[in-house]
C-alpha cells in the first residue's frame, strides 16, 4: 500500500480532530498493531510497525525472543536460533519468487499500448518491486543480527498486509483517533483546572446541555446548571473547568465527557467575582470562603489587605452596582435570581458567625468547643422578629452560615437562652474582643518574625565563624608562636597608650613632628670636628670652581664692604666650634685687588642705585 496517498488524509484528520499529525500517525501504527495481533491470534505479541511516508512503504513484523530450543516455553513469543535463520531464508525465497512474477507482469505491461490503464499498471508494478526490494533488505539485515537473547522480526507477507490495513482503517483506526483526541484534550486542559472558559451550546434539552469548547466537547447535567436556567443551541455560555480525566480512567475509559465543567460550584462564583470586581482581581481584597446553593443563595466572605478599604462596600459597589453585575451572570433565562450575601471575614470566630447570619441582626453569640465533635457549637441569640430571617427560606441562610464558618449554629431567642443558662456575649463586646484578638495576633506575628530574624542572624554568624575556621593559615614555628602570644597579650597599659594615640588631635601631632625635626637638626649641628684652624683658612682662601667661573663672567651685584659697626654688632656663635677671624691679611689684600679690577670693568650698569642696595643690605 502506498502511504504517500495517505499524507493529505492524515493532515485533514489532524485538523478536524484538533490533533497533531504525529498523533494521527501514532494512532495509525497502534491500529495496525491491534489488527495484526488479531490476525496472528496472539494478543500479547510484540509487534513492530514501520511507516515510511517518504517512500510509501509499510512493514509489519512480530518480534520474537531468540532462545535455545531446550529453553523455549512459549512458541508464540520465542524462537530458536536455527528456526529464525530458516525463517529468514524461506522468506527471502518467497520474496524472490514474487519479484520474478512482478518482473514478468512488468514486461507484459510494457508491451501494451500506451493508455491511462497502462500507466497506472506500470506504476503499481514498479511500486511492488520497490516494496519487495525494501523488505528483502530488512530480512537480510535481520538474518545477520540473529543472536541469543535478541529479538528476531518475523515480517508479514506483503499480500496479506494490504488486506490488514483495509480492515483496520474501517474499525480500529477510528477508535484510535477518538482515543488520541481524548488524550490530546487531557494534555490541553490538565493545567487549566479551576479556570473559566467560554463555549458554544451545541445541544440543549431538559436533561443536559452539550457545549463545544475550544479544544473539545463537554456536557453539563441539570445538577451542574444554576437553578432553572435554560439554553438553546448557539448560545454562548461560561463554564468552570472542574476536573479533567485521563484516558486511563477505569470508570470512563473511552466514553462520556472527559472535561467535567460546571456552573453551580463555588469556584464558578469566585471567578465571576474576580472578573467583575477589580480589587479582588488585583489582590487588594481576597475571598476567604464561599458557601453556595446555586440558584438560591450564596454567602461570600471577603477580607482586605488595606485597612483603608472596606471589603464589603467594594464588592457591593455604589447602590449595589457591582454585585448586580455578578448576579446578572448567574441564571441564564431563570425565573428567580440567586441572592448573594457579602460577609466581612473575621479571624475571631464568634464575630464571624454573627456576621455570617446576615441579613438577620444578631444580638450575641456563645461558642462551645466540645471534645469529640467535628465542629464547635455556636449558640446565636436573635430577637423573635429576626428568627425567620436567620433561618431563611428552607433554612438555607442557617445552612450556608454554618457551612461558611465551619460551626454548628443553634438559633435561640433571648428567653430560650436564659432558660438554658447560656451567658452569651453581645455584639459590641464581641467587636472589642475581636480587636484585642487581632492585636494579640499581630504582636505574636511580630514576635515570631523577630525570632526568625534573630535565628537567621545567629545562623549567619555561625556560618561566618565556620568559614573563618576553615581558612588555611600559614605554618608557624614554636618560637614564632610564643612571640605572637606575647604580642597579642592584653594589658590595660597598652589600651591606654592606644587610646591616647587615637585621641591626639592632628595639630598636636604636627607640632610634635616639628619639634622632633628641630631637635634632630640641633643635634646635627653640635658635632665636634677634627679639622684644624689652618686647614679651614687654606680651604677658605682657595676659591671653588664655581666661584672662579662666576668671577670670569662678572657679577652685576656690588660686593659689600663690612663696616666696623657691623663687626662690633656681630655676635660670635655659641657653638662648640671656637671663634676665628673671617679673613687673614693676605685674603683681605686679595679681595681689595679683585674689587679694583671690578671697578675698572665697564660691564657694570651705571644706572644701578647702589645706595638703595646698601640700605636694603644693611636692613637685612
Amino acid at each position: 500500500m502506498d502511504l504517500t496517498l495517505l499524507k493529505e488524509a492524515i493532515k485533514d484528520i489532524a485538523n478536524n480532530h484538533n490533533l497533531t499529525e504525529k498523533a494521527v500517525i501514532a494512532a495509525l501504527e497502534n491500529a495496525i498493531q491491534i489488527a495484526y495481533k488479531k490476525e496472528i491470534k496472539t494478543p500479547d505479541a510484540e509487534v513492530k510497525v514501520d511507516l515510511d511516508f517518504e517512500k510509501g512503504f509499510v512493514t509489519v513484523a512480530q518480534l520474537k525472543l531468540v532462545t535455545p530450543d531446550e529453553k523455549i516455553t512459549d512458541d508464540a513469543l520465542e524462537i530458536d536460533y536455527d528456526d529464525a535463520k530458516e525463517d529468514a531464508d524461506l522468506f527471502l525465497e518467497n520474496l524472490e519468487d514474487e519479484k520474478k512474477e512482478a518482473e514478468e507482469r512488468l514486461a507484459n505491461a510494457n508491451s501494451l499500448k500506451k493508455s491511462p490503464k497502462k500507466a497506472a499498471l506500470l506504476k503499481e508494478i514498479n511500486f511492488r518491486l520497490a516494496e519487495i526490494e525494501n523488505l528483502s533488505l530488512k530480512v537480510k539485515e535481520a538474518k545477520e543480527n540473529i543472536r541469543f537473547g535478541g529479538k528476531y522480526p518475523l515480517y508479514c507477507d506483503i499480500d496479506n498486509l494490504s488486506q490488514i490495513i483495509i480492515k483496520i482503517i474501517s474499525s480500529n483506526f477510528r477508535t484510535q483517533i477518538a482515543e488520541a483526541e481524548r488524550e490530546a484534550l487531557y494534555d490541553v486542559y490538565k493545567d487549566h483546572i479551576g479556570e473559566m472558559e467560554t463555549g458554544i451550546v451545541e445541544k440543549a434539552d431538559d436533561r443536559a446541555v452539550v457545549i463545544r469548547l475550544r479544544h473539545g466537547v463537554t456536557e453539563l447535567s441539570r445538577r451542574e446548571l444554576i437553578g432553572d436556567e435554560t439554553f438553546k443551541p448557539g448560545d454562548q455560555i461560561k463554564v468552570y473547568i472542574e476536573e479533567v480525566k485521563p484516558t486511563s480512567d477505569p470508570n470512563k475509559p473511552s466514553k462520556g465527557p472527559q472535561v467535567q465543567a460546571t456552573r453551580s460550584s463555588e469556584g464558578f462564583l469566585k471567578r465571576i467575582f474576580e472578573e467583575e470586581i477589580r480589587e479582588i482581581y488585583d489582590g487588594t481584597i481576597f475571598i476567604k470562603g464561599i458557601a453556595r446553593e446555586a440558584g438560591t443563595r450564596s454567602k461570600v466572605a471577603v477580607m482586605s489587605k488595606d485597612d483603608a478599604i472596606d471589603p464589603t462596600g467594594a464588592c457591593i459597589g455604589p447602590q449595589g452596582s457591582r454585585i448586580a453585575k455578578v448576579i446578572d451572570q448567574l441564571g441564564h433565562n431563570s425565573s428567580e435570581k440567586e441572592k448573594i450575601d457579602i460577609i466581612s471575614y473575621s479571624p475571631y470566630l464568634p464575630l464571624y458567625v454573627a456576621d455570617a447570619l446576615r441579613p438577620a441582626d444578631v444580638m450575641g453569640v456563645y461558642l462551645v468547643h466540645e471534645e469529640g465533635k467535628k465542629y464547635p457549637d455556636a449558640y446565636v441569640v436573635v430577637n423573635e422578629e429576626q428568627i425567620h430571617k436567620a433561618y431563611g427560606k428552607k433554612r438555607s441562610n442557617l445552612k450556608l452560615a454554618s457551612r461558611l464558618t465551619g460551626t454548628h449554629i443553634i438559633l435561640l431567642t433571648p428567653k430560650e437562652a436564659q432558660e438554658k443558662g447560656i451567658s452569651w456575649v453581645g455584639i459590641e463586646e464581641l467587636k472589642r474582643l475581636a480587636s484585642e484578638e487581632k492585636l494579640r495576633q499581630e504582636m505574636a506575628e511580630y514576635a515570631e518574625k523577630s525570632r526568625q530574624d534573630a535565628a537567621r542572624r545567629a545562623k549567619l554568624m555561625e556560618n561566618k565563624k565556620e568559614e573563618a575556621k576553615e581558612m588555611i593559615l600559614p605554618e608557624v614555628s614554636d618560637e614564632e608562636e610564643e612571640e605572637l602570644e606575647e604580642i597579642s597579650t592584653y594589658s590595660p597599659k597598652m589600651e591606654e597608650e592606644a587610646t591616647s594615640v587615637e585621641e591626639t588631635p592632628l595639630e598636636e601631632k604636627k607640632e610634635e613632628v616639628i619639634k622632633e625635626e628641630e631637635t634632630s637638626s640641633k643635634a646635627t649641628l653640635q658635632v665636634k670636628t677634627t679639622t684644624t684652624l689652618e686647614d679651614l683658612e687654606k680651604e677658605l682662601a682657595t676659591p671653588t670652581k664655581k666661584e672662579r667661573d662666576d668671577r670670569k663672567k662678572g657679577s652685576k651685584k656690588r660686593p659689600h664692604h663690612i663696616s666696623e659697626e657691623e663687626i662690633a654688632h656681630a655676635k660670635p656663635s655659641e657653638g662648640i666650634i671656637p671663634a676665628m677671624p673671617i679673613y687673614s691679611q693676605e685674603e683681605l689684600e686679595e679681595i681689595e685687588k679683585e674689587e679694583a679690577e671690578l671697578e675698572e670693568d665697564d660691564s657694570f650698569d651705571e644706572d644701578f642705585d647702589y645706595e638703595d642696595y646698601d640700605q636694603y643690605y644693611d636692613e637685612n
